[in-house]
């Protein structure tokens, strides 16, 4: 199977909030604060591809679409994306699948829209994205597998061509891994290996968490929230941990390497 051309490929993302609900039956002005703040990091990070062709997003409540064909810039946004809303206590899941959302024409109204899909796109990623736990970035297995060297298409696989020529140290594709649940494959959005990404939101925040590990807030988070929103942040811990291990391999097989 041919590689895919990550400049143009068309995709759809699909995600939404988890907790949102809960949240709103508590206090309706802290849902409101959290939705606010979500609507801002999204902006935020638009707001710096503004000029890319290519990439559209759009925000609907606690949902979050994204559509386009800049496949390798849409997947590095949204994995800021999930990495700043973490930091904020706003957990998102989504998935991502091949294929362009695009609506059919239809005959409108002055006061009704519609907007039916064109294609399964929309409802492949609403699916994928609701078969897994956690705060999660699914990528359907057929497009991941067009993404990746056939070297990296495991874990183990991936141990053993690190080092793989042509894909530099900071390669997004070194953070795509097949899913626990071995039917998809999922992005590391929490593994950074160059240094810059994690000040992208101010020095000063960054610096405020450097002794706090993301287990360390999921831990303290699994005390304070419904069962049903516990079972996402016991699987989240699962995705940190996968994080690390692949952060560990990668760091210590490429500082191997170039001292030789």
């Amino acid at each position: 199977m041919d590689m895919i051309d990550l400049e143009n490929t068309k995709f759809t993302f699909y995600g939404d909030l988890l907790g949102t609900a809960k949240l709103y039956n508590i206090n309706e002005q802290l849902a409101k604060r959290k939705l606010d703040n979500f609507y801002d990091i999204v902006f935020n990070k638009f707001k710096t591809i503004e000029s890319e062709e290519g990439i559209k997003g759009w925000l609907f409540s606690d949902s979050f679409f994204v559509t386009g064909t800049k496949l390798r810039k849409a997947i590095e946004i949204i994995g800021a994306i999930y990495y700043s809303l973490f930091h904020e206590d706003i957990y998102l899941r989504g998935a991502i699948v091949g294929g362009e959302l695009e609506f059919d024409p239809k005959i409108e109204l002055s006061n009704l829209t519609k907007q039916l899909p064109k294609t399964d796109v929309l409802f492949r990623a609403v699916t994928l994205e609701k078969s897994v736990k956690g705060i999660r970035f699914v990528i359907e297995k057929n497009l991941a597998i067009r993404m990746l060297p056939k070297e990296w298409l495991t874990d183990d696989l991936y141990k053993n061509n690190v080092t793989l020529e042509g894909y530099g140290k900071y390669d997004f594709r070194r953070k795509i891994v097949l899913s626990s649940e071995w039917h998809a494959y999922e992005y590391l959005w929490s593994f950074h290996l160059n240094p810059s990404e994690l000040f992208s939101d101010g020095v000063a925040k960054f610096i405020r968490r450097l002794n706090i590990s993301p287990y360390e807030v999921i831990e303290e988070k699994l005390l304070q929230v419904p069962k049903d929103v516990r079972i996402h942040l016991e699987e989240t811990k699962g995705l940190l941990k996968r994080s690390s291990l692949r952060f560990v391999i990668t760091d210590n097989a490429l500082n191997l390497f170039n001292r030789q």
